[in-house]
């Protein structure tokens, strides 16, 4: 047997056991995109998400130039670093306040310079007319200099040193 003509004047009908059967309608939901005109209030909270976004990246930009001016100065800081102590390993020393003791011998009419830590001999040359006139003899006759320097607070830079090789 044939398969039988479909009715065209309604739905398609099939035979089960000779008998006329209507085709079943099946319905399925299933999400889609599709266009949706949006309502004003959701048009304002939109806009509203965009001026908050707006706000956040000029704070962020804002952070960024602070974060940027930081990193160049702790950058200047760091080179700075570098160069000085390049500088100290490229020449091997470093200028720093020493103490030092001036000797002046009336006698010799020399006046010489000498570290205190080392020892060394930092300047040694001729008085000067000045320093030469400086020298004072006092009440019982001892000399003295008319203006005693004193340029470190301790007691013991500041004494005068007496020579008697009588």
């Amino acid at each position: 047997m044939g398969k039988p003509k479909p009715n065209h004047d309604g739905p398609e009908l099939t035979h089960v056991d000779g008998v006329p059967v209507k085709k079943p309608v099946i319905k399925k939901k299933f999400p889609r995109s599709l266009r949706r005109d949006l309502t004003d209030a959701e048009l304002v909270a939109a806009a509203e998400k965009m001026a908050a976004a707006q706000r956040a990246i000029e704070e962020a930009n804002s952070e960024l130039d602070d974060f940027k001016q930081r990193h160049k100065v702790d950058v200047k800081t760091h080179e700075g670093v570098l160069e000085k102590n390049g500088n100290l390993i490229r020449t091997r020393y470093v200028h720093e306040q020493i103490k030092c003791e001036a000797t002046l011998d009336y006698e010799a009419e020399t006046y010489t310079v000498t570290r205190l830590d080392t020892g060394g001999i930092v300047e040694e040359r001729a008085m000067t007319k000045t320093e030469l006139s400086e020298l004072a003899l006092d009440d019982g006759g001892n000399a003295e200099r008319k203006d005693d320097e004193g340029d470190f607070d301790d007691d013991e830079d500041n004494e005068n040193e007496e020579n008697d090789d009588e």
